[in-house]
């Protein structure tokens, strides 16, 4: 029995049992989408137009079992989602079909297209209309619906009436700035775009975010609007009241995106956008591209101690050999801090400072991540914008990004460090 064959048969198995709901126990229940007309529409059906899958440990096993054969049949390589596979194969259940043939049918029946995603960023601004990079497409929020005409067929154009064409415009007049992401994405369905997107555009986010680089209350990027607030504390005493204070939360000093610094090869930011963009991504680069999303993370971190450790997983990511080995010992990080201070550093004196920075970064790290406070406030900044010298310096350096990985990269190091 193959394994298709046999994952195939223990989802009957469950579906297939009889089952009716009862109280306190997790239940699903999906129903039959086909053309029912008469009772003899329904008299056709192998099963009752609707099925229910009761159970805690039926309803895990059922969804266990629906993503394993989703992965054994690699449906996510035709670019179809888990929910709308789970969706179509159902119901086959009804009329007694589910089954390998059947499955394979409905596959192909699905036909790939270019979709295109439309979201907002908010803290961001634009001069120009638009600014292209790959499959990305950045849009000022008033010139989105020329955009989108442009996009679509000339009959397909958006109707002034239509809701879609009055939200964009009153959207376009609104106080908040922002401006418009549209994304790109070849799929089969909706619900694997939304996926792809929601995945990808965080990831937007914490890049734009390392390229920004500051690290202000006021300032803001993400793709959900930020609600002003009032913050209050009182202080009082048994003798009575010793004090309030008023803090009113804004996220108001938006930042200018259109410049050349966003996609310049001097700071790497180009090459950057290059590697977002690639449909496969070699082992340094899968590195690069986590290093940059756990900085962006850091840079809208609250707590100044998680704030730094999140700098620390960046390095980590970046430039720990053994990705799976842990903890971070007293080798690793050394292995690491000579690895920054040659790619970092011109002539002896500097690689010795970088080490010792490095090194009381690491300090100051493990003091939090083992003894759960520190004597002393991590310098975020100092710590960030060595993370981010790193990444740059390997960004900007062909000899560097073309090895494809940190071993080679290492092995460039040795020489540099025994010549």
């Amino acid at each position: 029995m193959s394994k298709i064959t046999e994952t195939i048969s223990k989802i009957l198995e469950i579906v297939n049992s009889n089952q009716s709901y009862f109280p306190n126990e997790a239940f699903s229940t999906f129903s039959y989408t086909g053309n029912i007309k008469s009772q003899h529409d329904i008299s056709k059906l192998k099963k009752n137009p609707s099925i229910i899958i009761s159970g805690n440990d039926n309803n895990r096993k059922y969804n266990i079992l629906f993503r394993e054969l989703y992965e054994i049949l690699n449906v996510k390589e035709k670019l179809i989602s888990l929910k709308s596979f789970k969706d179509t194969t159902q119901q086959l259940f009804f009329t007694d079909e589910f089954n390998e043939t059947k499955i394979n049918e409905i596959l192909n029946q699905y036909r790939k297209t270019n979709f295109y995603i439309v979201a907002k960023i908010f803290g961001l601004t634009m001069n120009k209309p638009k600014i292209e990079f790959g499959k990305y497409t950045f849009v000022r929020k008033d010139c989105i619906i020329n955009f989108i005409n442009h996009q679509m067929n000339d009959e397909k154009i958006l109707n002034p009436k239509d809701f879609t064409y009055v939200n964009l415009e009153n959207e376009s007049k609104s106080d908040r700035n922002f401006i418009y992401i549209v994304m790109e994405i070849e799929a089969c369905d909706t619900n694997y775009v939304s996926e792809k997107f929601e995945n990808e555009v965080l990831l937007i986010i914490n890049t734009l975010r390392y390229m920004t680089g500051l690290k202000q209350d006021r300032i803001y990027i993400d793709i959900d609007e930020y609600v002003d607030s009032i913050s209050s504390r009182v202080q009082y005493t048994k003798e009575g009241f010793a004090g309030n204070s008023t803090k009113v939360n804004r996220k108001d000093i938006d930042v200018p995106f259109d410049e050349e610094y966003y996609f310049s090869k001097e700071n790497g930011n180009f090459q950057i956008w290059s590697m977002l963009i690639k449909k496969q991504r070699n082992e340094l680069e899968k590195r690069i591209i986590r290093a940059i999303n756990w900085l962006g993370l850091s840079i809208m971190e609250k707590n100044n101690d998680v704030a730094c450790t999140e700098i620390a997983f960046s390095l980590e990511s970046l430039l720990k050999l053994n990705e799976q080995q842990s903890p971070i010992t007293s080798s690793i990080q050394g292995q690491m801090s000579e690895m920054i201070a040659f790619i970092c550093g011109k002539n002896l004196e500097e690689r010795k400072k970088i080490i010792k920075d490095y090194k009381d970064f690491y300090s100051y790290r493990s003091s939090i991540v083992h003894g759960g406070e520190s004597k002393e406030e991590g310098e975020y900044l100092k710590y960030f914008y060595m993370a981010k010298d790193v990444l740059i310096k390997i960004l900007v350096n062909n000899n560097y990004l073309s090895c494809g990985s940190l071993q080679k990269i290492k092995e460039k190091l040795d020489d540099i460090k025994y010549s």
